[in-house]
């Protein structure tokens, strides 16, 4: 899955899309998060929360 990830974001980088200090750890752990949440929470906050960490590592000027 990481060298995936490293391919897929590499890419990201090379067109200017992803941050160029992001890795494929950050994205594991930030995705990890939303397995904490509460069975009860999840259809009120992970779509929302995907899309933080998704925009958050976009690479914005």
């Amino acid at each position: 899955m990481g060298e995936t990830l490293s391919t897929l974001l590499d890419a990201g980088k090379a067109e200017g899309a992803v941050r160029p200090d992001i890795d494929p750890r950050d994205v594991i752990l930030l995705i990890g998060y939303l397995a904490r949440l509460e069975p009860a929470e999840w259809d009120t906050r992970a779509h929302r929360l995907l899309r933080v960490i998704v925009d958050g590592l976009g690479h914005h000027t």
